[in-house]
């Protein structure tokens, strides 16, 4: 429940965005951790969990670029753990070979893309494999040594040999440098037939020792200090720290060399290491560091994320955990200075110190770039989930309960167990009442994507007016739903990691700078064969941070764009827009314009200046656009309304946009309800006009409604083609304004498009069961006829309908 409460506003899986690559690897990467803590766990391991690690790891590989760096994370993690001492060496070379091959196989599948083949992984994998290699040497050759020394003492002192089945203090030799050594009276134990003692890697328990009788008598303050020093000084990390440092400096070393051998190659993968040397103020912004950094899901994770997580139960339970573990942490550690071990501390073992580790590092990469929130909250989950497990809890009370309550009958009583089990209970239900994202999992489907009807414009009209296999050039958000919906050949693609494409994108950024105008075109066009510029409105306005597109757009490495750094001037994609000579503008909506840059090169070479909105607030400017607007575009009077709102709100230029406003009224009004009605929400909330706005609004409502007398017959259709959730939504909004403003005849007027609102929503239900209803087009001409057309029904749609049915009721 912990997980699930975190679905808030896509804070832990982006839902509505399925297709991400993330969202298909991170199943196959949560398998590779999983199958990783099964091999360090199991003392036998089958075969099928190596050949699940192998495919699972191959998928991740192969589904998302950035598993290579999540896998670098696992084996880090597991070389650790190996430091450490604890005696996974051999599992250790497994998973590391395991690894290796589903990497081989990966690349060769994918045709040795140079992403695969220069990022960190395989470097990493190499260095410590070899690190492993040359160590296993070493103290193979050491412990040869050993024995020799030992065979000939041996024969020396053949005649005085016992043969003893007690335990005896032998020094340490190398080959244990990958055991823990804690015990504070003990390093090693071996028999006298050279066979060692069983030796967990958290507290060196030998078997042989739990038959030992153990004075449990309290010693005196002299004694107890001395037992801490010695437990102190006999922790393996203390013990081995110049084995420790030798072993991990050498990886170091050897990896480092291995990646200087590509160091004068331009590396796929340098834009996430230039990232993360710039979150950890190691380095400066550069384009591909700041063009990231102008997403919010890639700058370090926020005060809102923290509030946004603090309102889940995921903080109270983690706390709790931690504190639990300090409590495992004491029962351990006076376990060992009263010399008593006869209790295995199973949290202290290598697999559960390889999950401690990897939580470790995704809560660092979380901070660092809080879009891999998604690799660390599930962990955060699972290990503060413990909080609620009876076995967890009940070994926690029966050390503590021998060690410093010092009770013998822990284990016969089940009044401990009943209120165990009822604090789980507690703990279960706790997160549901805590928060549970509800509104989430009901509107998980209906949310659409913000601007959806304008890009949807944008495909219609590019396939009705651009012959297919021409080539574009947009941005990458607006290249993939394009991509996706058309024959189009494009210039950028989602493959960012691609450091060709990088150099793309600084091209298209130039759009933004100050491309020379009349050159800019020619060296387009003889670098990617495109003469269609689709401008995002997005790229080519300032949000007013510290990082947005026009400083990104500064940092081009290219110089033959740069804008003059102490002037804010036009950029190239502004200036476009109002030259008729080298440039055409074909299409323009709230959102996009598509620019065609004709053959002809007409010399231009005048400096950019700053925008100049009295100027260009001249009709004149526009006329060029509209014209080719009404002749191509169906949905002409309501795209130019939609530009006049970008300029009046993102843009903040209102004598532009009162120019737009003014013709569209002037010239283009007719009866078209959306373009009616948009112009009365102009005079409603921008003029603050109502007399002018009640006037409108009624026009369009007066288009949608029928007379009390029409009730019962086919709901009016208009032309251009009206929704019914669109037309219950224009009817809410004018219900809204009369009553607001006291506008309203009577009664009897409100109660009538009351009705008319309960008509859309008796036709969205029939059209629910018949998939269609229908509408009546009444005509325009005295010798035309009524024309009945059949509209189809979606059954996503009868979200908006419920909306405003809510608000009716």
């Amino acid at each position: 429940m912990l997980f699930f409460s975190c679905f808030r506003e896509k804070f832990i899986m982006r839902l509505s965005a399925f297709p991400l690559r993330e969202n298909f690897a991170s199943v196959f990467m949560w398998c590779n951790i999983i199958l990783i803590y099964i091999i360090l766990k199991d003392k036998e391991i089958p075969i099928l969990k190596y050949i699940g690690l192998f495919f699972s790891s191959l998928l991740c590989f192969l589904f998302w670029q950035f598993s290579v760096f999540v896998s670098v994370t696992h084996i880090v993690s597991l070389f650790i753990v190996d430091l450490l001492g604890y005696n996974i060496i051999n599992k250790l070379n497994n998973i590391l070979f395991i690894f290796c091959f589903s990497y081989l196989l990966s690349i060769t599948l994918t045709f040795f893309p140079r992403y695969l083949l220069c990022t960190y992984f395989p470097y990493v994998l190499i260095a410590i494999l070899i690190t492993n290699v040359i160590f296993n040497y070493f103290s193979k050759k050491k412990k040869d040594d050993v024995n020799n020394n030992n065979n000939n003492i041996y024969n020396m002192n053949e005649t005085n040999n016992q043969h003893s089945k007690t335990c005896t203090f032998v020094r340490t030799t190398k080959e244990k440098n990958h055991e823990m050594i804690n015990n504070n009276k003990i390093n090693n134990l071996k028999n006298n037939n050279n066979h060692p003692c069983n030796n967990y890697n958290s507290y060196n328990q030998c078997e042989e020792r739990k038959n030992e009788d153990i004075n449990d008598k309290p010693t005196n303050k002299y004694n107890k200090e001395i037992s801490l020093f010695t437990l102190f000084k006999n922790l393996y990390i203390i013990k081995n720290w110049i084995f420790i440092l030798k072993k991990g400096l050498t990886s170091i070393f050897i990896f480092l060399i291995l990646r200087l051998i590509i160091f004068s190659k331009d590396k796929d993968d340098s834009h996430v290491i230039s990232l993360l040397k710039v979150r950890l103020k190691l380095a400066n912004h550069n384009f591909d560091t700041m063009l990231y950094s102008s997403g919010s899901e890639f700058n370090p994770f926020s005060k809102y994320m923290f509030h946004m997580l603090k309102e889940s139960a995921v903080y109270e339970y983690f706390i709790i955990f931690n504190i639990l573990f300090f409590i495992y942490i004491l029962n351990y550690c006076k376990q060992l200075l009263k010399g008593k071990q006869t209790q295995q501390y199973h949290i202290f073992k290598s697999s559960f110190i390889f999950l401690i580790y990897q939580l470790v590092f995704f809560i660092l990469l979380m901070l660092i770039i809080s879009r891999l929130r998604v690799l660390a909250l599930p962990l955060i989950c699972l290990f503060s989930s413990l909080v609620g497990s009876p076995h967890f809890l009940d070994d926690l009370y029966f050390l503590t309960s021998q060690n410093f309550l010092k009770s013998k009958r822990t284990n016969k009583g089940r009044l401990h167990k009943i209120i165990i089990f009822s604090i789980c209970l507690v703990q279960c239900a706790y997160p549901f009442k805590k928060y549970f994202p509800q509104y989430e999992y009901m509107n998980m489907i209906n949310n659409e994507p913000i601007n959806l009807q304008k890009n949807l414009d944008l495909i219609i009209w590019l396939k009705k007016n651009i012959k297919e296999g021409e080539a574009l050039i947009s941005d990458i958000p607006t290249s993939s739903f394009l991509r996706c919906t058309t024959n189009y050949k494009f210039v950028l693609h989602p493959q960012y990691e691609d450091s060709n494409l990088r150099k793309r994108v600084q091209d298209y950024y130039m759009f933004s700078a100050c491309l020379p105008f009349s050159d800019g075109k020619k060296y387009i066009f003889e670098k990617y064969k495109s003469r269609y510029f689709i401008s995002n409105i997005y790229r080519c306005s300032s949000s007013g941070s510290k990082i947005n597109v026009f400083t990104i757009s500064d940092k081009i490495d290219s110089n033959y764009a740069r804008c003059e750094k102490k002037r804010k001037t036009m950029r190239f994609c502004n200036r476009v827009l109002y030259d008729d000579k080298n440039y055409k503008t074909l299409f323009r909506n709230g959102k996009f314009s598509v620019i065609y840059f004709t053959p002809e090169i007409i010399p231009d070479n005048t400096p950019y200046k700053y925008f100049n909105q009295k100027k260009y607030s001249n009709i004149i400017y526009y006329e060029p656009w509209i014209k080719r607007c009404m002749l191509t575009d169906d949905k002409c009077a309501l795209h130019i309304t939609e530009v006049a709102r970008t300029y009046l709100d993102m843009l903040k230029y209102n004598l532009i946009a009162f120019t737009l406003y003014d013709y569209v009224e002037n010239n283009l009004l007719h009866n078209n309800v959306e373009v009616i009605f948009h112009i009365a929400e102009y005079y409603d909330y921008d003029k603050k006009d109502h007399k002018k706005a009640n006037e409108l609004y009624r026009k369009a409502i007066n288009l949608i409604i029928k007379k009390e007398s029409d009730l019962g017959t086919y709901i009016i259709g208009q032309t251009p083609y009206v929704s019914i959730p669109r037309k219950i939504q224009i009817l809410s909004s004018f219900l809204y304004f009369i009553v607001d403003m006291s506008l309203y005849k009577d009664r009897q007027e409100i109660l009538l498009i009351y009705k008319n609102m309960n008509e859309f929503i008796n036709a969205a239900l029939f059209a629910l069961d018949n998939r269609f209803y229908y509408e009546i087009i009444k005509s325009t001409q005295p010798n035309q006829k009524d024309q009945i057309i059949k509209r189809s029904f979606y059954k996503k749609e009868l979200h908006t309908i419920n909306t405003f049915g809510k608000l009716c009721y």
